[in-house]
């Protein structure tokens, strides 16, 4: 899996928050700084969900609805090209 290169500081920062929180609370015996850094933990796979970025693929199976995120994923909302659209079926129709 791979992720977005704007979320590898964010995930560094609570990475190493959390491991540093974590040898505080071997060092001190502390109960509530390992509560606090299981915490951070959690955080911090969070962190790492929000910004993965899953492999995206065409829709193999038939009659599947190809969108521009199945032809160009981008992920700005920027469509990269649409090139042989046909107009819908109601074009030049009037109700």
């Amino acid at each position: 899996m791979t992720f977005a290169p704007e979320g590898l500081g964010v995930m560094a920062l609570s990475g190493v928050s959390a491991i540093t929180v974590l040898a505080a609370a071997v060092w001190r015996r502390s109960w509530s700084l390992w509560l606090f850094g299981m915490l951070m933990l959690l955080v911090t796979a969070w962190v790492a969900w929000i910004f993965r970025d899953p492999l995206r693929g065409r829709p193999r199976s038939a009659g599947a609805t190809i969108t521009a995120n199945s032809l160009a994923p981008r992920r700005d909302g920027a469509f990269a090209a649409v090139r042989g659209a046909l107009a819908p079926r109601s074009a030049g129709r009037t109700a």
